[in-house]
């Protein structure tokens, strides 16, 4: 990722007019990003190894979505990466797969990720 995106603008505006600044936010949205770096990257070599190379990574049917505090920008230590696989037709053995791997990506990227110096 070249650039961050800023997760809170509205939030951000006002901690400038308020002329404050909370860290904690902050800091939270770039362990997120981090995060998805890390899981994106470890999704993308199963594929490699599954011999999807250049391609799609999951079935074209089906998307990978995050919610909770990884979808808002909130991960922290001991934060766990929720997600679920959309499925938009029948379901496939390649789907099952699929899944199995994205938890073991998400288990051990959790683990691994959450760990920074405190702000």
């Amino acid at each position: 990722m070249s650039a961050e995106p800023n997760p809170f603008p509205i939030v951000d505006k006002l901690a400038r007019e308020c002329g404050v600044e909370w860290r904690a936010l902050a800091e939270a949205a770039r362990q997120t990003i981090s995060v998805e770096e890390k899981f994106l990257a470890a999704i993308q070599d199963e594929a490699n190894q599954r011999g999807i190379l250049g391609g799609r990574v999951l079935d074209p049917d089906s998307s990978l979505v995050v919610f909770g505090s990884f979808a808002r920008f909130e991960m922290v230590p001991g934060s766990d990466c929720d997600w679920t696989l959309l499925i938009n037709g029948v379901v496939k053995n390649r789907h099952a797969e699929d899944a199995r791997l994205i938890r073991r990506d998400a288990d051990q990227i959790a683990k691994l990720s959450l760990e920074y110096v405190g702000f």
